[in-house]
């Protein structure tokens, strides 16, 4: 099926951009990649050549490489025999994402209006204290067709968790 997945980017502002979500251990590996040309040497460049307040880093990713943000998360499931389905400890699972990787869906309002969420605000201690509440009934899905996933792919790498 090579080339029928293709991974369209999103756009942010007017550049192509993916989102990659890699394993602690992955990311371990990553960082710690001391080579010329590895991750280390990336970043500073990136930094030494004026990408500073710029830099995905400080909106909570690991950095940005080939219009890819990197993020962590602790939450990626380890790789899989692909006979038996059974875990295997040293390979973890990153996921890139790409446009309409997900879908969101809002319950129907019934009393608050065209609003998705319902908002209240209430003064306390003779109001001097504004305690403000939102809420709304919503879920988010990754997107299958067909029984084949849309906009994502996994990617699979030799990674071990230091305990």
């Amino acid at each position: 099926m090579q080339g029928n997945n293709m991974i369209r980017p999103i756009s942010v502002g007017g550049q192509p951009k993916y989102v990659l979500y890699l394993d602690i251990a992955q990311v371990t590996s990553l960082r710690t990649n001391a080579t010329s040309g590895g991750w280390q040497d990336i970043q500073k460049a990136a930094i030494q050549g004026g990408e500073t307040t710029k830099n995905a880093i400080y909106t909570g990713a690991l950095g940005e490489w080939n219009n890819v943000v990197l993020r962590s998360s602790q939450d990626m499931t380890q790789g899989v025999n692909s006979s038996t389905s059974a875990a295997i400890t040293t390979v973890r699972r990153a996921v890139l994402l790409g446009a309409q990787a997900a879908a969101c869906g809002y319950g129907q309002s019934n009393n608050y209006g065209p609003m998705k969420y319902r908002w209240s605000e209430e003064l306390f201690d003779h109001d001097r204290e504004l305690e403000l509440g939102a809420w709304s009934i919503w879920g988010l899905k990754k997107c299958r067709f067909n029984s084949i996933d849309f906009g994502s792919l996994t990617i699979s790498t030799y990674a071990v968790r230091q305990s």
